[in-house]
């Protein structure tokens, strides 16, 4: 799998944000450094052969606390439109 932000070199790390975003080595090490090591979501591709229930359950984890922030939201935000209907 290529490295999506230059794809001339081979991916090495999975990164999550809104999707999963495959970066080599020096795409990762520059990502890393513009946001913070600390504040991303990531996995070595050689640790996901390893390790694929610990990937998947993170990644559902995640889609499903969006998935509860976007539903509370919504409710949220009905509640306002239907205070102002009446």
């Amino acid at each position: 799998m290529k490295c999506v932000n230059c794809g001339r070199r081979e991916a090495e790390y999975l990164v999550f944000e809104d999707e999963l975003i495959p970066l080599c080595q020096r795409c990762f090490d520059e990502y890393c450094y513009s946001f913070g090591e600390m504040n991303l979501t990531y996995w070595s591709l050689d640790e996901l052969l390893n390790d694929l229930e610990r990937f998947v359950k993170t990644i559902n984890d995640e889609l499903k606390c969006l998935q509860d922030n976007y539903n509370r939201l919504l409710q949220e935000y009905l509640k306002l439109k239907k205070g102002e209907e009446k």
